[in-house]
């Protein structure tokens, strides 16, 4: 292992020895990648950062199974919502003001699910200045699966 020092400028800066930019084949204006451990801090390049994760994941994975499509098929087989129809914001709020379109989303409204994210669309719009947040939810008393998107 090679050490090199450098100084800490009054501004927070530093500078990288010209020798490790040339190992790291960087040039001016490039990213960097900083990884921080109980060893201290690492610098690499964004190219050999992601070569040193795919070395690391690769020492757990010696059958080369491809990690991305076992996690979808995984996903695909646990999903309970596979089959339903996501919906949106605009769809319910159509449902609750009556606007053009409220037949449809009657039709599909027992094949749907909608994620909370929509749902704090739908109450952010509905909390006008004269609705407080009881008489919002109360406008939302439809009979729609929640969903908590991570």
């Amino acid at each position: 292992m090679e050490e090199f020092r450098t100084v800490l400028s009054s501004n927070g800066r530093i500078v990288i020895p010209a020798y490790l930019t040339r190992v790291l084949d960087l040039q001016p204006g490039d990213e960097v990648v900083f990884t921080v451990d109980k060893e201290g801090i690492h610098l690499n390049s964004p190219v050999k950062a992601l070569a040193r994760l795919q070395e690391l994941f690769a020492t757990h994975n010696k059958k080369r199974i491809s990690l991305s499509n076992e996690l979808m098929k995984s996903r695909r087989g646990e999903s309970k919502y596979e089959n339903l129809i996501v919906l949106d914001a605009s769809a319910l709020l159509a449902l609750l003001n009556n606007e053009p379109g409220l037949k449809k989303v009657i039709q599909i409204l027992p094949k749907t699910f909608m994620s909370s994210v929509n749902l704090s669309e739908v109450i952010f719009i509905s909390l006008k200045p004269v609705l407080t947040a009881d008489k919002a939810w109360s406008r939302l008393n439809v009979n729609i699966d929640i969903q908590l998107i991570r």
